[in-house]
This record gives C-alpha cells, structure tokens and sequence, in this order.
C-alpha cells in the first residue's frame, strides 16, 4: 500500500484540521449527524466549484451554489446536495465557532451528543453511541461544574480538587445543589435524573463487559443527556442572577425566551457583559492557566 503521507504539508493538515471543526459546529448548529467529518485520509480527490449569481449591486455573498466534482476511477460525480446555509443561520454558526474557539466548555458536550447520534443512526454502533452520551453527560457537568466555581469566585484548586479526588456521582449529588439547589442525585427517585443512573450502568457493562446495549438502551443514553441538560437550564434559570454570564452562554436570549424567562431587568444585565472584556476567555485562562 502506498503512503502518500510525504506529499502532505502542514499547512494543508492544518486546513483540513479547521475544516472539520467548522463541520463540527454546523452539524450542532443544524443537529444532524449526517454530515460527516474530513480528515487526511477520507478527504477525496477533488475540485471545489462555486457558481455566483445575481446582477451588480447586489450582495451575491449568499446567493450561490457550491459544490465539488469527485474523481473517481476517471468519472466526475456531484457532492452531496444539501441545502444552502442563509445569512441568519451562517452567522448562528460563527457565534458558536467562536464561542469554542475562546474555551466554551458545553462544546465538546455537544460534540459528542452528536457523535453518540451518528453512532445511534448512521454506523448503528450501538456501544460507541452509549459511550458517547455518557460522555457528554460528564463533559457537561464538568463544565458547568467549572463555570459556576468560577463565577462564584471560587478557587482553581478547589474544583480541580473535585474533579481528581471524586467520583462524577459524588460530584453530582454533592456539588451542584450547593450552586444551582435542585435534586442532583440520580439514584433518588424523585429526580429527574435517574434515566442518569440506568445510562451510567449499562455503559459500564459496554466499557468492562463488551455488552451490546438496545435500541432502547442507547435511546435511554440520549434521553439522560436532554433531561440533565434541560434540567441543568431550569435550575440555572432560577439562578440567573448569580450566574449571569454561565446562563447566557448555556441558553442565551433565545433560550431565555422559550422558557420565558427573558425580562428587561436581565437583559439590562446581559448588555452590561456585552460590555465586559471577553470573560470567556478569562474563565478559560482560569480554568487552564
């Protein structure tokens, strides 16, 4: 087999390193697990096209149809068709891309929900999806556990101490009530969060035991993820004013919204953190300095 690896340059492995995080973003921003990743080795021959159209003044930026012509034993086929991406959604995807750039920790969060989803629809894996959303679930909780200690003025020290000393049930049931109140201990019956606990024993059947979860199992693990995250929101709701920065990032304005929960006194205070230097930032030399 030849190894055509030499004829990469680092440029090129960087292009393509941006590329599929830009692929990450949209398939969040667009929850559909069907656009796949590219990297060195999958990435086909090919030629990128893009046809431009409209008349002189105006802004053809979004008026266009892009694609690319695959090389394939000396026939050109089309790329896959999907629909074009409008202004409103393309500035949705930066926002994002550049909240993770600058260290927001519910990114990698998301990622892995949606890999757990192409998993669970697209590979039919059922154990790497499992693995997956029970991934998500400690990315999640980890980083609001970060951003709550943070801006609580909390120390470092202390939340690295919870992370390397104690078990994620521990941390949950201990932790979070302290900063949000709620009922975080998923093996009581009277949380929302036992689908947590069912989730937590079968992906440790999957990682010791080799076990092939069900279709039921792996839809219980996505499950687990949506009501811990929707849960996480109400209970920051209702903490909004101690976390202000953690709920916007979490939920934002339209968010907000949905719940109901936007009103002119915290969108006085959401145009105040506009303001601030990028606290993001801040919070992610903080937590990684």
């Amino acid at each position: 087999m030849l190894d055509f690896r030499k004829h990469f340059s680092d440029a090129f492995d960087r292009s393509i390193e941006e590329l599929s995080r830009l692929l990450r973003v949209v398939r969040i921003q667009q929850n559909d697990p069907t656009i796949p990743l590219v990297g060195r080795d999958s990435l086909p021959g090919g030629v990128i096209y893009i046809v431009r159209y409209g008349e002189d003044g105006e802004n053809i930026l979004f008026q266009r149809h892009m694609g690319i012509l695959m090389v394939n034993l000396g026939q050109t086929i089309p790329s896959d068709v999907r629909d074009d991406i409008d202004e409103r959604e393309f500035h949705e995807i930066m926002i994002r891309y550049s909240s993770w750039i600058r260290g927001d920790p519910f990114f990698a969060a998301q990622d892995q929900y949606q890999r757990g989803n192409r998993a669970r629809w697209i590979e039919i894996d059922f154990q790497g999806a499992v693995v997956a959303f029970y991934t998500a679930i400690e990315m999640f909780c980890n980083g609001l556990l970060g951003l709550c200690q943070w801006e609580s003025g909390g120390t470092r020290e202390e939340l690295i101490g919870w992370l390397e000393k104690e078990g994620f049930d521990k941390r949950l049931r201990d932790r979070f009530h302290g900063f949000l109140g709620g009922n975080w201990d998923a093996r009581s019956t009277s949380s929302p969060l036992q689908p947590l606990d069912d989730t937590a024993r079968v992906r440790h059947r999957v990682v010791h035991a080799a076990y092939e979860p069900t279709q039921e199992e792996v839809d219980n693990a996505a499950l687990a993820f949506s009501e811990l995250s929707e849960f996480a929101k109400d209970r920051l709701i209702a903490s909004k004013y101690s976390f202000p920065r953690t709920t916007m990032l979490l939920l934002g304005k339209s968010g907000l919204e949905r719940k109901n929960a936007w009103s002119r006194r915290f969108e006085r205070l959401a145009e105040v953190l506009v303001n601030e230097d990028d606290w993001l930032q801040t919070y992610t030399a903080w937590r990684q300095p």
